[in-house]
Protein backbone atom coordinates (compact mmCIF):
# COMPACT_ATOMS: atom_id res chain seq x y z
CA UNK A 1 0.00 0.00 0.00
CA UNK A 2 1.33 3.44 -0.86
CA UNK A 3 1.37 6.43 1.49
CA UNK A 4 -1.36 8.13 -0.55
CA UNK A 5 -3.92 5.32 -0.26
CA UNK A 6 -6.89 5.59 2.05
CA UNK A 7 -5.98 3.68 5.27
CA UNK A 8 -9.44 2.08 5.24
CA UNK A 9 -8.61 0.22 2.02
CA UNK A 10 -7.89 -3.49 2.47
CA UNK A 11 -9.20 -3.57 6.05
CA UNK A 12 -11.49 -6.44 5.04
CA UNK A 13 -8.47 -8.59 4.19
CA UNK A 14 -6.87 -7.53 7.45
CA UNK A 15 -10.01 -8.50 9.35
CA UNK A 16 -9.99 -11.93 7.69
CA UNK A 17 -6.30 -12.49 8.46
CA UNK A 18 -6.84 -11.73 12.14
CA UNK A 19 -9.94 -13.93 12.27
CA UNK A 20 -8.14 -16.88 10.70
CA UNK A 21 -5.15 -16.46 12.98
CA UNK A 22 -7.27 -16.51 16.11
CA UNK A 23 -9.38 -19.43 14.85
CA UNK A 24 -6.46 -21.60 13.85
CA UNK A 25 -3.87 -20.88 16.53
CA UNK A 26 -3.66 -22.15 20.08
CA UNK A 27 -4.01 -19.47 22.75
CA UNK A 28 -0.26 -19.50 23.36
CA UNK A 29 0.41 -18.55 19.71
CA UNK A 30 -2.38 -16.02 19.16
CA UNK A 31 -0.60 -13.11 20.83
CA UNK A 32 2.46 -13.29 18.61
CA UNK A 33 0.42 -13.95 15.48
CA UNK A 34 -1.86 -10.94 16.05
CA UNK A 35 1.13 -8.76 16.89
CA UNK A 36 2.83 -9.65 13.63
CA UNK A 37 -0.35 -9.10 11.57
CA UNK A 38 -0.84 -5.70 13.17
CA UNK A 39 2.77 -4.62 12.73
CA UNK A 40 2.79 -5.73 9.09
CA UNK A 41 -0.36 -3.70 8.43
CA UNK A 42 0.98 -0.61 10.19
CA UNK A 43 4.25 -0.68 8.26
CA UNK A 44 2.31 -0.62 4.98
CA UNK A 45 0.55 2.63 5.93
CA UNK A 46 1.47 6.05 7.22
CA UNK A 47 1.83 5.76 10.97
CA UNK A 48 -0.84 8.33 11.77
CA UNK A 49 -4.08 8.29 13.77
CA UNK A 50 -6.33 7.35 10.85
CA UNK A 51 -4.18 4.39 9.86
CA UNK A 52 -3.78 3.16 13.43
CA UNK A 53 -7.53 3.35 14.05
CA UNK A 54 -8.27 1.47 10.82
CA UNK A 55 -5.76 -1.27 11.59
CA UNK A 56 -6.74 -1.69 15.24
CA UNK A 57 -10.43 -1.76 14.31
CA UNK A 58 -9.99 -4.41 11.62
CA UNK A 59 -7.71 -6.63 13.70
CA UNK A 60 -9.87 -6.33 16.82
CA UNK A 61 -13.08 -7.15 14.96
CA UNK A 62 -11.46 -10.09 13.19
CA UNK A 63 -10.08 -11.34 16.49
CA UNK A 64 -13.48 -11.02 18.15
CA UNK A 65 -15.12 -13.11 15.44
CA UNK A 66 -12.30 -15.65 15.45
CA UNK A 67 -12.38 -16.08 19.22
CA UNK A 68 -15.92 -17.47 19.06
CA UNK A 69 -14.57 -20.71 17.58
CA UNK A 70 -12.75 -21.43 20.86
CA UNK A 71 -16.03 -21.98 22.70
CA UNK A 72 -15.50 -21.91 26.44
CA UNK A 73 -11.93 -20.74 25.84
CA UNK A 74 -12.95 -17.73 23.78
CA UNK A 75 -12.15 -15.39 26.64
CA UNK A 76 -8.56 -16.58 26.81
CA UNK A 77 -8.21 -16.47 23.02
CA UNK A 78 -9.53 -12.92 22.80
CA UNK A 79 -7.40 -11.81 25.72
CA UNK A 80 -4.28 -13.07 23.95
CA UNK A 81 -5.32 -11.35 20.72
CA UNK A 82 -5.72 -8.03 22.54
CA UNK A 83 -2.31 -8.50 24.12
CA UNK A 84 -0.92 -8.91 20.61
CA UNK A 85 -2.50 -5.62 19.56
CA UNK A 86 -1.07 -3.95 22.65
CA UNK A 87 2.39 -5.32 21.84
CA UNK A 88 2.22 -3.99 18.29
CA UNK A 89 1.14 -0.52 19.38
CA UNK A 90 3.92 -0.46 21.97
CA UNK A 91 6.35 -0.89 19.09
CA UNK A 92 4.54 1.85 17.17
CA UNK A 93 4.96 4.18 20.15
CA UNK A 94 8.65 3.29 20.29
CA UNK A 95 9.06 4.04 16.60
CA UNK A 96 7.29 7.38 16.97
CA UNK A 97 9.51 8.35 19.87
CA UNK A 98 12.64 7.52 17.87
CA UNK A 99 11.30 9.52 14.92
CA UNK A 100 10.68 12.57 17.10
CA UNK A 101 14.16 12.23 18.58
CA UNK A 102 15.63 12.15 15.08
CA UNK A 103 13.60 15.19 14.07
CA UNK A 104 14.58 17.04 17.24
CA UNK A 105 18.22 16.62 16.29
CA UNK A 106 17.56 18.48 13.04
CA UNK A 107 16.65 21.88 14.48
CA UNK A 108 16.90 23.53 11.10
CA UNK A 109 14.33 21.21 9.54
CA UNK A 110 11.64 20.76 12.16
CA UNK A 111 10.02 23.46 14.26
CA UNK A 112 9.25 23.14 17.95
CA UNK A 113 5.57 23.33 17.04
CA UNK A 114 5.82 20.30 14.77
CA UNK A 115 7.68 18.31 17.40
CA UNK A 116 5.11 19.19 20.05
CA UNK A 117 2.26 18.25 17.69
CA UNK A 118 3.83 14.85 17.11
CA UNK A 119 4.27 14.41 20.85
CA UNK A 120 0.62 15.29 21.37
CA UNK A 121 -0.41 12.65 18.83
CA UNK A 122 1.79 10.12 20.64
CA UNK A 123 0.14 11.05 23.92
CA UNK A 124 -3.26 10.19 22.45
CA UNK A 125 -2.23 6.72 21.26
CA UNK A 126 -3.54 4.73 24.21
CA UNK A 127 -6.87 6.58 24.14
CA UNK A 128 -7.19 5.96 20.40
CA UNK A 129 -6.48 2.28 20.98
CA UNK A 130 -8.99 1.81 23.79
CA UNK A 131 -11.68 3.93 22.14
CA UNK A 132 -11.40 1.85 18.98
CA UNK A 133 -11.72 -1.38 20.97
CA UNK A 134 -14.76 0.07 22.71
CA UNK A 135 -16.39 0.82 19.36
CA UNK A 136 -15.75 -2.74 18.17
CA UNK A 137 -17.24 -4.17 21.35
CA UNK A 138 -20.35 -2.00 21.06
CA UNK A 139 -20.96 -3.17 17.51
CA UNK A 140 -21.01 -6.82 18.56
CA UNK A 141 -23.95 -8.65 20.09
CA UNK A 142 -22.37 -11.98 21.06
CA UNK A 143 -20.51 -13.24 24.11
CA UNK A 144 -17.17 -12.30 22.57
CA UNK A 145 -18.28 -8.66 22.41
CA UNK A 146 -19.17 -8.78 26.09
CA UNK A 147 -15.77 -10.22 26.89
CA UNK A 148 -14.08 -7.51 24.83
CA UNK A 149 -16.00 -4.87 26.77
CA UNK A 150 -14.73 -6.37 30.02
CA UNK A 151 -11.16 -6.44 28.70
CA UNK A 152 -11.33 -2.77 27.70
CA UNK A 153 -12.77 -1.81 31.08
CA UNK A 154 -9.94 -3.64 32.81
CA UNK A 155 -7.38 -1.97 30.53
CA UNK A 156 -8.76 1.49 31.27
CA UNK A 157 -8.52 0.82 35.00
CA UNK A 158 -5.16 -0.93 35.14
CA UNK A 159 -3.41 0.57 32.12
CA UNK A 160 -1.85 -0.93 29.01
CA UNK A 161 1.65 -1.69 27.79
CA UNK A 162 1.37 0.98 25.12
CA UNK A 163 0.22 3.46 27.77
CA UNK A 164 3.30 2.76 29.86
CA UNK A 165 5.52 3.12 26.80
CA UNK A 166 3.90 6.46 25.93
CA UNK A 167 4.37 7.89 29.42
CA UNK A 168 8.06 6.97 29.44
CA UNK A 169 8.56 8.24 25.90
CA UNK A 170 6.91 11.58 26.55
CA UNK A 171 9.02 12.18 29.67
CA UNK A 172 12.20 11.53 27.68
CA UNK A 173 11.03 13.64 24.75
CA UNK A 174 10.04 16.56 26.95
CA UNK A 175 13.57 16.76 28.32
CA UNK A 176 15.00 16.48 24.83
CA UNK A 177 12.65 19.13 23.49
CA UNK A 178 13.75 21.58 26.15
CA UNK A 179 17.36 21.04 25.12
CA UNK A 180 16.75 21.34 21.40
CA UNK A 181 14.51 24.35 21.95
CA UNK A 182 17.36 26.24 23.53
CA UNK A 183 19.72 25.13 20.79
CA UNK A 184 17.28 26.27 18.13
CA UNK A 185 16.91 29.70 19.64
CA UNK A 186 20.66 30.11 19.92
CA UNK A 187 20.98 29.19 16.25
CA UNK A 188 18.29 31.67 15.28
CA UNK A 189 15.99 29.00 13.85
CA UNK A 190 12.49 30.42 13.41
CA UNK A 191 10.98 28.44 10.54
CA UNK A 192 11.17 24.84 9.44
CA UNK A 193 11.67 23.47 5.96
CA UNK A 194 9.67 20.31 6.47
CA UNK A 195 6.20 19.31 7.56
CA UNK A 196 4.96 17.15 10.40
CA UNK A 197 4.04 14.49 7.85
CA UNK A 198 7.73 13.75 7.45
CA UNK A 199 7.98 12.77 11.10
CA UNK A 200 5.24 10.22 10.38
CA UNK A 201 7.25 8.92 7.44
CA UNK A 202 10.36 8.59 9.59
CA UNK A 203 8.34 6.69 12.19
CA UNK A 204 6.96 4.35 9.55
CA UNK A 205 10.46 3.47 8.39
CA UNK A 206 11.66 2.85 11.93
CA UNK A 207 8.65 0.65 12.69
CA UNK A 208 9.38 -1.44 9.61
CA UNK A 209 12.87 -2.06 10.95
CA UNK A 210 11.50 -3.00 14.37
CA UNK A 211 9.00 -5.39 12.79
CA UNK A 212 11.76 -7.06 10.77
CA UNK A 213 13.88 -7.51 13.89
CA UNK A 214 11.07 -9.45 15.57
CA UNK A 215 10.90 -12.04 12.83
CA UNK A 216 12.80 -15.30 13.40
CA UNK A 217 15.85 -15.80 11.17
CA UNK A 218 15.29 -17.83 8.06
CA UNK A 219 16.42 -21.41 8.24
CA UNK A 220 19.54 -22.20 6.33
CA UNK A 221 18.69 -23.92 3.08
CA UNK A 222 20.11 -27.38 2.46
CA UNK A 223 23.39 -27.11 0.65
CA UNK A 224 24.16 -23.62 1.98
CA UNK A 225 27.37 -23.21 3.87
Amino acid sequence: MTDTEDPRIHTEELHDSAQQAVEQEQEIDIREKVRDITLNALTRRKLDADSIKAVVGAVAEGSRVGAVSHGERMGEALKEAIKGLDDALTKAAEATKLAIEEAAGRTGDFSQQELKRSMSDLGELEKLYLDTLTDIAKNGTDRAAEILTDLVTHARNSGTAVGEQVVTALADLQRLLQQTGKAGLEAGVETARTTGAQIVQIASGILAGIADSLQPPEKTKSGDK
